[in-house]
């Protein structure tokens, strides 16, 4: 009997130890899946235009554990201003993300690769992250939740009959750069109509994508596109980009035939349609040249508020060939204390801006000092020196030489005295000095001291 039950024993034993590591993993799952809160973090939209939407992290501390968590990207946008101190105070536009980090996190901060933006923040702020003369957080605390009132049992009744859904199509829009500079991204729409319904649809950033295309105009170069895209109903025949019930860009597009349209301004404001089918020839597609193109070696450009931020042929810089090393030139350029400019360098689609990044135009901190005509001159080795803007970009006013130009050297050689030294004739001092007057005399082995 004692046997039987010693054995009762063991198996009972070895049934609650195989028992044991189940319950622990499966707790510790569920401690994973409770124990993370979200952090929302709002990018500034030039910021994802140039970095792109992917890569930026929240880099936690403070709890158990530190680290990165991954930031991803969410459909919402919000118009802030990031104080009196920035933009004069403007509204700017911020796509928001989310992180999960641990719940025992009390700090953190964003980053995208190597670059970190503004002070610590706290757990429980939401950030906004921007650059301004350096890449910078303004941190505010997460709005309160909302409490729900406690459910209370509808009476019941017959559920409606569910509509089908309606079925969509995809509309793509690209904007001209100088627009979105000038107005936002906001308030863009589809107009559509000749199917069941008509109505707007709001247009929406296709993430970071933008295109490069030639529309016919600025003599043949291409132009930047910010893309946008929505949806609008799939038996609509016709539709149109317009701005805000403000601006209306181009003529009516044909839904059945096209997908994707470019608006502009040029003289007016301006649209071509195309389609992501090939087969589809796009409205107003330029002639095919009849000769073949000279092969683009790029070139160097003025950019600024003076060419609303597109390359113009007016402000090509050419070879400055009496300098030493690799080194280009613009004579003659009107600036005012607002004007702002860099230089870029345009080949195809590659563009290089000089300097790279943002906050570091040339004139955003006064460095423009009067109204006045200058010359601009651009090394792109950066090898201008310390008295050049980021060693690239020297200005001065029209009057002032090249700094690369020697001082001219004088011509005229000095005269030199026609008589031989002690040939002059010497002064000799009267028996009776003028009281009252000192007399200075010059003594010498010439006159015998």
């Amino acid at each position: 009997m004692a046997k039987k039950l010693i054995a009762l024993i063991l198996s009972v034993m070895l049934v609650l130890s195989l028992m044991t590591p189940v319950y622990a993993v499966e707790k510790d799952v569920a401690a994973t899946k409770e124990d993370t809160r979200t952090v929302s973090v709002g990018v500034i939209n030039y910021l994802t235009d140039e970095l792109g939407s992917t890569g930026w992290q929240v880099h936690y501390w403070g709890g158990a554990t530190s680290g990165d968590a991954d930031m991803t990207a969410t459909k919402t946008i919000v118009k802030k201003s990031v104080g009196a101190d920035y933009w004069n105070g403007d509204e700017q536009t911020f796509t928001m993300f989310t992180a999960d980090i641990p719940a025992d996190a009390t700090g953190f901060k964003v980053r995208n690769g190597n670059r970190w933006f503004g002070d610590d923040g706290k757990v429980g702020q939401v950030a906004y992250v921007f650059n301004y003369s350096g890449d910078k957080a303004l941190y505010e605390d997460e709005p309160e939740p909302e409490t729900e009132a406690p459910a209370t049992e509808a009476p019941a009744t017959e559920e409606p009959a569910t509509e089908a859904p309606v079925e969509t199509k995809t509309i793509y829009v690209g904007v001209i750069n100088y627009i979105t500079n000038e107005i936002g991204i906001e308030n863009f729409y589809v107009h559509y109509w000749g199917g069941a319904t008509s109505g707007d649809a709001l247009l929406a950033r296709d993430g970071a994508n933008i295109e490069y295309k030639y529309v016919g105009y600025w003599e043949g170069q291409q132009q930047t596109f910010i893309m946008f895209k929505t949806e609008i109903p799939a038996d609509s025949t016709g539709f149109k980009v317009q701005y805000n019930n403000e601006r209306w860009f181009g003529e009516d597009g044909d839904a059945t035939k096209y997908d994707k349209a470019y608006v502009f301004n040029y003289d007016g404001d301006k649209a071509i349609y195309t389609s992501l089918d090939p087969s589809v020839t796009p409205t107003d597609a330029p002639e095919e040249p009849t000769e073949a193109p000279e092969p683009d070696e790029g070139a160097y450009y003025i950019i600024g508020t003076f060419s609303d931020w597109t390359v113009d042929e007016t402000y090509k810089l050419t070879k400055n060939e009496e300098a030493e090393g690799e080194e280009f030139q613009f004579t003659g350029l009107a600036l005012d204390t607002t004007d702002q400019f860099k230089v870029v360098f345009e080949k195809g689609n590659e563009r290089i801006w000089y300097p790279e990044g943002v906050g570091n135009n040339y004139g955003e901190n006064g460095e423009i000092k009067s109204d006045d005509v200058y010359n601009v001159y651009f090394r792109p080795n950066g090898d201008g020196g310390d008295d050049w803007f980021y060693n690239v970009i020297y200005v001065v006013p029209e009057v002032v030489p090249n700094p690369t130009d020697e001082p001219e050297q004088p011509t005229d050689e000095p005269e030199q005295p026609t008589d031989e030294p002690g040939t002059e004739p010497v002064v000799e001092p009267t028996d009776e000095p003028i009281v009252g007057e000192t007399t200075y005399y010059v003594v010498g082995s010439f006159n015998d001291w």
